[in-house]
């Protein structure tokens, strides 16, 4: 039995444009596209190695514009991304949300399938997630957000807090 994973983003808009700077919108958008492509495959690598297994290696279906989509042929590596990825999001994109979902799939993957899938992704954004990791007092804010700021090395730059002397 293989499973389908599906991972959604919430309120990209809402965290893009949190603040008027336009500096700071490209690296949130950067972020989310981010999350959604690389950062995925590369949390997926690192849980793989973490615990080798000899099943089949999980396929990407579908990741952008916020939504993830993969199938897993092993549950004990799923339930491990279900369990850890929550926390995973909090740490790289501070104040973005993401609801998940997964649905038994017998043989290949059907529009059917998708569709179950589509309809507990939409259930999922209803339950609130916990609020972001809490930050120490002493640590530095964005005043505009009110969020810690966020470092990404492809962009080499401050991407949710152009406050340089913080730094």
């Amino acid at each position: 039995m293989t499973y389908l994973y599906g991972a959604s983003v919430q309120g990209i808009q809402g965290y893009i444009f949190a603040t008027n700077k336009l500096r700071e919108m490209v690296g949130a958008s950067e972020l989310v596209e981010n999350l959604c492509t690389s950062g995925f495959n590369d949390f997926i690598e690192s849980l793989q190695r973490a615990q080798p297994s000899s099943a089949d290696a999980p396929r990407k279906i579908l990741g952008a514009a916020g939504n993830i989509k993969w199938i897993f042929p092993d549950k004990s590596l799923l339930e491990q991304v279900v369990r850890e990825f929550p926390l995973h999001v909090r740490k790289t994109v501070p104040g973005a949300s993401v609801s998940q979902a997964v649905v038994n799939v017998t043989g290949d993957v059907t529009p059917a399938d998708l569709g179950k899938l589509e309809q507990k992704l939409k259930a999922q954004r209803n339950r609130p997630m916990l609020a972001s990791t809490p930050d120490w007092a002493a640590c530095s804010r964005c005043p505009r957000t009110g969020l810690r700021p966020t470092r990404s090395i492809r962009l080499r730059m401050v991407v949710r807090c152009s406050m340089r002397h913080w730094l």
